[in-house]
Formats: C-alpha cells, sequence, structure tokens
C-alpha cells in the first residue's frame, strides 16, 4: 500500500518511473549478499523461472499506475563475471558467449523470458533491458532485440572508469586534457567529441537491428564531482547524448549514502558538521546550491524536452 501511496505522489509531482530491480530470485544484490556476488541466475534454469513468475506478478499489480513509465527487469547484469569476463568488450568475450548461448547465462533468453511474462499482464509498458558486462556499450552491442516493440535498450556510461571513480583516478587524469590512453596508461589530450566517438557502437548496433533512436537509453551516466574537468566532462556527455537524440538519466539525484555524485552539492567538501552527524546515526541534508555541475545538467534537460 505504501510503495502505491509513493507512486501517487509521483504522479502527482510529474515523476515518470523506472521500476528496476537490483535483486531477483538467485541474484541476490552484491550490497546485500556480504559483498559476494551472487550467480544462481545464471547458473540455474530454476531461479529464471522464478524471477519471470516474480516480473510477471509485479507487473500484474503496476500496469495500472501512470507514473510508471517502463520496467528495468535487472540491474547491470554481468552472468560471464564469475568466468573472468568482466568486460563485454574484451578479447576473451566472445568466445565465451558462444559457449553459453542457450543456457541460462544467455541474456537475450532471459530477456526474452521476462518480456514474455510481463506481457501476460501487460501488453503495453515499455520494458528496458540491458546487455553484459553490467550494462556496459559494449555489453548492449552483444545482444539480439527482442521481438516487442515496446522493449528499450539501455546502456550505463562511466568511460572512463579510472578518470570517472575517484578511488580508480586517484588524482591521475583530469578531463579533456590528461585522460587516460588505456587502462592505468599515461595521460594524453583527448579531444572533445571522443566521448560521443565511444558510443558510436550503440548507434551502429540501433541502425543495424534498425532500432529507433526513441529505444534507446542511457539509463545511466555520471563523474565523480571532485574530478578535475567534471563540469567539461558531464557537459560533453550530456551533448553527445542529446545529439542523437537518446533519452538519459544521470547518477544520481541525492542518491542516500553515496554523496560523489550529489552534483547539486558541487565540487568541494560537505563540512565537519555534515560528517560528524553522519557519524551519530543522523541522516543530516547535504549543502546542496546552484553550481556549475548543476547547470549542466539543469541545461541539459531542459534541451532533451
Amino acid at each position: 500500500v505504501y510503495k502505491r501511496q509513493v507512486l501517487g505522489w509521483a504522479e502527482a509531482e510529474g515523476v515518470p518511473v523506472v521500476m528496476g530491480m537490483l535483486n531477483l530470485p538467485g541474484c541476490r544484490w552484491v550490497q546485500k549478499n556480504g559483498g559476494k556476488q551472487d550467480y544462481r541466475l545464471w547458473n540455474e534454469e530454476r531461479y529464471q523461472v522464478q524471477a519471470a513468475a516474480f516480473w510477471k506478478e509485479l507487473a500484474s499489480h503496476l500496469n495500472d499506475q501512470p507514473a510508471v513509465v517502463a520496467y528495468n527487469p535487472l540491474n547491470e547484469p554481468h552472468p560471464a563475471r564469475q568466468d573472468g569476463h568482466a568486460d563485454a568488450d574484451a578479447e576473451g568475450f566472445p568466445a565465451w558467449l558462444a559457449a553459453h548461448r542457450g543456457t541460462a547465462a544467455d541474456l537475450d533468453l532471459f530477456n526474452s523470458r521476462i518480456v514474455e511474462a510481463i506481457r501476460e499482464v501487460d501488453p503495453e509498458t515499455p520494458v528496458l533491458v540491458e546487455g553484459y558486462g553490467h550494462g556496459s556499450v559494449a555489453g548492449l552491442t552483444r545482444l539480439t532485440p527482442v521481438d516487442d516493440p515496446a522493449v528499450l535498450y539501455s546502456f550505463h556510461f562511466y568511460d572512463p572508469w579510472i578518470y570517472t571513480a575517484r578511488k580508480a583516478n586517484k588524482g591521475r587524469y583530469s578531463y579533456p586534457d590528461a585522460m587516460p590512453a588505456y587502462w592505468n596508461g599515461p595521460a594524453e589530450k583527448w579531444k572533445r567529441d571522443t566521448l560521443g566517438k565511444r558510443m558510436e557502437p550503440v548507434a551502429a548496433w540501433a541502425a543495424r537491428h534498425r532500432i529507433r533512436t526513441s529505444r534507446i537509453v542511457a539509463a545511466e551516466f555520471g563523474c565523480d564531482r571532485g574530478a578535475p574537468g567534471a563540469r567539461e566532462y558531464l557537459e560533453d556527455v550530456v551533448t553527445a547524448l542529446n545529439r542523437r537524440g537518446w533519452h538519459w538519466a544521470f547518477y544520481s539525484f541525492r542518491e542516500d549514502a553515496w554523496d560523489r555524485m550529489d552534483y547539486e552539492v558541487g565540487t568541494g567538501g560537505l563540512g565537519a558538521a555534515y560528517w560528524e552527524a553522519v557519524e551519530r546515526g543522523e541522516a543530516p541534508e547535504r549543502p546542496r546550491s546552484d553550481n556549475p555541475l548543476w547547470r549542466v545538467l539543469q541545461a541539459g534537460l531542459k534541451a532533451e524536452r
């Protein structure tokens, strides 16, 4: 009842909701599983049957909710990671994929199964699916489209992770003048259209399968707010996405625990008083204000509309 009330609030405020899952039967979210990956969903057929039944039941409760604009069966699937293939563009990934076609680890079969289950109770709500490698650009291009005109295709973009993630960057790289030539490589100057070119495989895949631009979604992108050049990075990502006419959503808007991609905060620290309150078990408001990072996203959203 409470969750339906929340969806009612979202509708009243004009906030569209994509209902996505971090957990499914046989696939517990690593942060709720003692830090361990759970691969049962990708190894045993029975968990896929349970996942399909779960989505069928959930969709039957949500198909009359105007705020729900799409279903996302599972956030950032990565069945190949258990075999050492975390990246869908790695050299050994095509061989892994060929060996696992037709098995529980085959995302084409998983996506088709979930969509079919949802369509038994909801023939219209779009279903947003993601590819291999935690929903990466390369992972999306490894998919075969589902035979359903209301399926959307999603990718996540934090490229390159060694720059956008603070712990990986360690102050080595800044955008666009000192970016990694390759993983952990020396810094080089990037052109301003480099990020757009790194999305090109998605555009080529969509064109090959005759997928309209309105069915492509950059469902997550972001950058550590303290990374040198973060404003320019976000601006170039937004520009590249809007030029292609793809839908997009940044990560994150007021994430409850992690502040590094809370762009309303700006590039500075949160202050001692904030962290002291956190240590006391409180949930203090972050010192948000108008700033260059937030203005980039606001302008991008207006341009998208």
